[in-house]
């Protein structure tokens, strides 16, 4: 199970390629089996180069430097190997795969979940043995660049892992903000009454402009007047000289506002 616990280095490594909100659910570097014939041959050959130096300096009196060169070329063969094995990553997020591979010149391979059709599961004797397998996956469309993943370790839990992402049940989405509740309409009020300023009702009673009483004079009744207005007199109802500022200044207008809600902070 270390294969699917992400570690903090293969993070880093992909640090800046993911999109917001993506994470790995698998990451890691290719089984130890794809080194294992570069390394172990680089530390055999030192010890075979270190008997044939010694038996070519006290037997044959020979010079052992040659010998030295050619294992010069077999390690550095093999320290080729062991940094492109060190490089090299493979992991997959709840959106894509990715493979990177390259020392000097870093490649990156990609492949969207939401393409691959079929992902065939390989594992050899040798596989079964060491513990790794073969992934070949399959897509709709043009052949892609991250089709075949060889020395995968860990391959039933990346297998299980991987399928359970592309074909396991979604994650719910969280609901919709309900939208805002329409305006409360105040019934027998005019907004461009109350929103009028002492200003405003100056300047249009200075062009003998008449702007609406409020509320509505008793004879107005039948001409567009307010339903429920009283006559004058009632004790409920104030008619003003809209056009007399120092009336309108000494007026309370909350006495025409609805009561405010009792349970409203």
């Amino acid at each position: 199970m270390g294969f699917v616990a992400v570690p903090a280095r293969g993070r880093r490594v992909f640090k800046g390629h993911l999109a917001p909100g993506e994470h790995f659910i698998v990451l890691g570097r290719r089984h130890w089996a794809s080194i294992a014939e570069p390394v172990g041959t680089t530390v055999v050959s030192f010890f075979l180069i270190i008997a044939l130096w010694w038996q070519y300096e006290q037997t044959e009196h020979r010079d052992g430097s040659v010998l030295g060169i050619i294992w010069l070329f077999i390690a550095a063969r093999g320290l080729w190997h062991f940094a492109q094995w060190w490089f090299a990553w493979f992991g997959s997020t709840q959106r894509r795969l990715l493979q990177q591979t390259g020392i000097l010149f870093r490649k990156q391979a990609m492949m969207p979940l939401e393409k691959v059709t079929d992902m065939n599961y390989k594992r050899s004797i040798m596989g079964n043995i060491l513990g790794y397998g073969q992934f070949i996956m399959e897509s709709a469309g043009q052949e892609q660049a991250l089709r075949e993943v060889n020395w995968v370790r860990y391959p039933d839990e990346t297998h299980h892992a991987i399928i359970d992402t592309m074909f396991g049940p979604k994650p719910a989405q969280a609901a919709p903000h309900p939208p805002p509740p329409p305006p409360v309409e105040l019934d027998g009020y005019d907004d461009d009454v109350i929103n009028y300023s002492v200003d405003d009702w100056e300047a249009m009673s200075s062009h003998d402009e008449m702007p609406p009483s409020y509320p509505p004079r008793a004879h107005d009744a039948g001409h567009g007047a307010h339903p429920g207005s009283q006559p004058d007199g009632d004790v409920d109802t104030q008619v003003l000289d809209l056009r007399d500022a120092d009336a309108l200044k000494s007026v309370s207008w909350q006495q025409y506002r609805p009561d405010p809600d009792p349970y409203d902070d």
